[in-house]
């Protein structure tokens, strides 16, 4: 098939010494019947282009019914695919959402959704890998965007108009992080409607997006919904990104409040546990769930669990619910194409980063925080979580499911030395008033310096547009290159051993 310039995915496990059996999704370059295998095993297949250039994805459809069948119905609706009564129909349907996607990112997308066919084999060790969501549902969102879609995290009085423009220009999804001022927020918001505006190649599609090719955060715990409304009504963006309500319940209040004065603004919520998901799902109805692992920097759920175990679990905790139209993204330690290539083999849909943003030259950040965040290396034990940086200003004014992760600063080192609370505000105080507002390499700064785990990946300042571009890159050549087991000797591997080349 190499000759052909066709890909293979094969995943296989062992039930026992001498009993194996395999899951094979073939993506071919053209259709016939050999490629069509035994009632036992679905077979999904691809014309990778058709003569306009569209990848089409054709999936071997009930004959009953005549309706476009997406993965995750076929996942859903397992008495269609019960083995004995399987089978395939003369006409096939197309998928026409994945305009502009790569052969690779098609294979990075299609894996999870096949994966999540695996449940109706009850002994199946592919049965947890769910991921049932609509293809390219956040492509539909966001028709500027290029998978896969990378999306800088809103980091309030970090993320402005500059990032978020250039991140959207670049194929992603740029968030500003809005916090008490809304005058500021209209401000960035401006900002990067101009950028769009003396963009030749955006302006010129502009007209056909209803929303401005943004998103923009709230802290519901410290802001007013009818002071956020007026900003959401003006402008109108893509996405509104609320995190950190005190009460879960805020969230249905706050996502219909947007959705009135903004009906094509999609509602984003982001959460950091399988519970909150789930309440989150049923209460708001957001169109994605933004799944938030304990790597990440910044504010998040002070009891959490890595992205590696929250994103499946919470995937496969939705799909019971039947909540499988909201999609999910990924953040949390996440900086380059190598961890993008995990979040969507996980089942993520776009992939949040922060601290690798911290990075970027559009970023608004003190040049002594930029220069922490560079000399930081081994990011577990140069990070920490604590709710002493949410104390420093005064009595901490977060809900208390909440904390956050910053390096380690001389404020904690003082902390963890027995300097009382009192005296640590004091010289944080002190520091702040200097030019470098308390900011400093070595641990030595006194105020708080929020990054992520993967911090020690960050190794220099780029352009946000290069940052994008380059994770789009890594991924697609961890795609070329990702081969666990061997196609060859797959019976001789262990339980969920994959091999996938070129």
């Amino acid at each position: 098939m190499g000759k052909q310039g066709k890909f293979y995915f094969e995943a296989s496990y062992r039930r026992g010494r001498m009993e194996e059996e395999k899951r094979i999704l073939r993506v071919r370059g053209s259709l016939d019947q050999q490629s069509l295998l035994d009632s036992y095993t679905p077979t999904l297949l691809l014309d990778t282009r058709d003569n306009k250039g569209l990848p089409l994805l054709h999936i071997f459809d009930n004959p009953a019914t005549n309706a476009e069948t997406s993965l995750h119905q076929m996942a859903l609706d397992a008495t269609r695919f019960v083995p004995t009564t399987f089978k395939f129909p003369t006409h096939l349907q197309s998928h026409r959402r994945l305009r502009g996607m790569s052969s690779e990112m098609l294979i990075s997308a299609l894996l999870p959704k096949f994966h999540a066919l695996a449940p109706r084999y009850p002994k199946s060790p592919l049965h947890r890998s769910s991921s049932t969501f609509n293809m390219a549902s956040l492509k539909d969102q966001l028709p500027w965007t290029t998978a896969p879609i990378i999306i800088n995290a809103p980091m309030a009085g970090v993320a402005g108009g500059n990032l978020a423009s250039t991140v959207s220009l670049s194929g992603g999804l740029g968030l500003i992080g809005g916090l008490f001022d809304m005058q500021d927020l209209r401000f960035q918001l401006q900002t990067a409607s101009e950028a769009f505006n003396s963009s030749p190649e955006f302006s010129a599609t502009s007209a056909k997006y209803k929303t401005l090719p943004v998103g923009i955060s709230f802290l519901p715990f410290v802001l007013k919904l009818q002071d956020a409304l007026p900003v959401v009504q003006e402008f109108k963006p893509s996405v509104v990104w609320l995190f950190a309500a005190k009460e879960l319940d805020d969230y249905a209040d706050w996502a219909n409040g947007m959705r009135e004065v903004s009906p094509e603004t999609r509602i984003w919520i982001q959460c950091g546990s399988v519970e909150s998901a789930l309440y989150i799902a049923k209460a708001a109805k957001p169109d994605v769930l933004c799944l938030q692992g304990a790597d990440a920097g910044g504010h998040g759920f002070e009891k959490g669990a890595g992205i590696i175990s929250l994103l499946p679990e919470a995937a496969d905790a939705l799909a019971r619910q039947g909540l499988t139209d909201i999609a999910l993204t990924a953040s949390g330690g996440i900086v380059d194409g190598r961890g993008v290539a995990a979040a969507l083999a996980l089942g993520a849909e776009g992939v949040v980063m922060g601290t690798r943003f911290l990075a970027a030259k559009e970023t608004d950040v003190h040049p002594k925080y930029r220069a922490a965040i560079l000399e930081a290396q081994d990011g577990g034990q140069t990070t920490t979580r604590s709710k002493l940086f949410d104390n420093l200003n005064g009595p901490n004014k977060w809900p208390a499911p909440y904390d956050g992760r910053s390096l380690l600063v001389q404020s904690y080192t003082d902390h963890l030395n027995g300097v009382g609370i009192e005296e640590i505000r004091r010289l944080h105080k002190e520091s702040t008033k200097s030019e470098d507002l308390g900011y400093a390499t070595e641990g030595k700064g006194r105020a708080a310096i929020w990054a992520g785990t993967g911090v020690g990946l960050v190794e220099k300042v780029e352009g946000a547009k290069e940052i994008v571009e380059e994770s789009k890159i890594d991924i697609q050549i961890q795609s070329k290159t990702f081969r666990i087991g061997d196609k060859q000797n797959v019976g001789e591997r262990t339980c969920n051993e994959m091999s996938y080349s070129l």
